[in-house]
C-alpha cells in the first residue's frame, strides 16, 4: 500500500471509524488531499461530494471528490482496489464491496458516478467486469445513494474537452484541475476521479439549465 499525504487545513466531515481493518497486500491506496481546501462551515452546506468509482478486472480505482460553493474542485481521497487472480471471484467481488462500503463510511458522498460502457477483451472478461459493476451498483444502493453513470466519451470530453484523448492526457487533467502535488498512480485512481469531476461538470451544467428554464 502506497503512503499518502494529508493537508492539514483540510476540513472534511466527520469520519467515521473503519469497519474492516486494512489488510496489507491487499489494496493499492493513493491518499491525497488539496493542500489549499479551505472552505468555511457556511459554504459546507453548499458542497457537493461525489464518489467516482473505475470498475476492472484487477484494478477497481476509486476517487473522491467534492466541489466546493465558489466551484473549486477538491480530492479528498483516492486509490484502487488490487484484487487477486488466484482468488475465487466471489472473494474479490466482496473485497470491492467491503472497500466501497469503508469509502462511503468514512467520507460519506452524496452521489456515486460510475463508468457506463466498459471495454473488454472477450466475453469472459466482460461478464467479470459486469459483476464489478454490480457489486459497485450494490454498495452505493444499499447505502441509499444514487448511482449516475458516463460513458467513457462523456467523461474525456467533460475533463479534457476531448472525447478521444489518451489516458495520459486524462490523468494530466485531472490533476490540474484537482491542483494535486502529483499525478494520481495508479491509472484507475485518475479514471474514477476523472469519472467524479465528470458528474459534478454534469450537474452545475444541468443547475444552470434548469435555472435559465426557470
Amino acid at each position: 500500500m502506497q503512503s499518502g499525504k494529508k493537508c492539514s487545513d483540510a476540513r472534511v466531515r466527520p469520519a467515521r471509524p473503519a469497519s474492516f481493518p486494512e489488510q496489507e497486500g491487499q489494496r493499492n491506496e493513493y491518499l491525497q488531499l488539496n493542500s489549499n481546501r479551505v472552505a468555511s462551515s457556511e459554504n459546507r452546506e453548499l458542497t457537493v461530494r461525489v464518489l467516482g468509482i473505475d470498475c476492472g478486472g484487477e484494478y477497481t480505482g476509486y476517487g473522491v471528490v467534492e466541489m466546493l460553493a465558489a466551484g473549486k474542485l477538491c480530492c479528498l481521497v483516492c486509490g484502487a482496489v488490487k484484487l487477486s487472480p488466484r482468488e475465487a471471484l466471489p472473494r474479490r467481488l466482496s473485497r470491492i464491496f467491503t472497500k466501497l462500503g469503508e469509502l462511503i463510511s468514512d467520507y460519506q458522498p452524496d452521489e456515486v458516478a460510475i463508468e457506463d460502457v466498459f471495454y473488454a477483451l472477450n466475453i469472459k472478461s466482460a461478464l467479470k467486469l459486469g459483476q464489478v459493476r454490480g457489486v459497485a451498483m450494490l454498495a452505493a444502493a444499499s447505502a441509499g445513494l444514487e448511482v449516475s453513470e458516463y460513458s467513457p466519451l462523456t467523461i474525456k470530453s467533460s475533463v479534457v474537452g476531448y472525447g478521444r484523448a489518451e489516458k495520459p492526457q486524462v490523468q494530466a487533467m485531472v490533476t490540474r484541475l484537482l491542483d494535486l502535488p502529483s499525478v494520481p498512480e495508479p491509472m484507475d485512481a485518475s479514471d474514477a476521479l476523472a469519472i467524479a469531476i465528470c458528474h459534478l461538470h454534469t450537474a452545475v451544467t444541468r443547475n444552470r439549465q434548469r435555472a435559465s428554464a426557470g
